[in-house]
């Protein structure tokens, strides 16, 4: 996926992987710096539906996405950490952190199913490589 595109331009260059069923449980990051960066961002809750059950994180979640190195500089917005890919990228340091969010902070398990969500990722024809997170 990061080589799709202009690197010189973030537009559509960006995965956001969620819990199926649950759209406000989700880890976005988008690539920026002519890759050798990510900017994410998790979810808080922040921007989802307003009114009864809406998503709120609890204690121990927020601990858990600050342990992944993730900030919240305002209660109203989500989330944020920039990832370092090195040159060339590693992209894997991205996924294993949008993997590790979903686990520590959003509560997936084996057995979670995940929706994966990316513009410039879903040519099946595309020969992107075996995954390695």
């Amino acid at each position: 996926m990061h080589r799709r595109g202009p690197v010189w331009k973030s537009r559509d260059r960006f995965v956001i992987v969620a819990l199926k069923d649950q759209p406000q449980r989700y880890v976005q990051c988008v690539f920026h710096d002519h890759d050798s960066r990510m900017f994410c961002e998790a979810s808080s809750g922040a921007y989802g539906p307003a009114g009864p059950g809406r998503f709120r994180l609890d204690a121990p979640a927020r601990a858990a996405l600050r342990a992944l190195g993730f900030v919240q500089a305002d209660p109203g917005k989500n989330f944020v950490r920039d990832v370092d890919l090195g040159d060339p990228p590693d992209v894997t340091v991205a996924a294993d952190l949008m993997l590790a969010a979903r686990h520590d902070g959003y509560g997936a398990r084996p057995g979670s199913v995940i929706e994966i969500s990316a513009p410039y990722g879903d040519d099946p024809v595309a020969d992107c490589g075996t995954p390695v997170s």
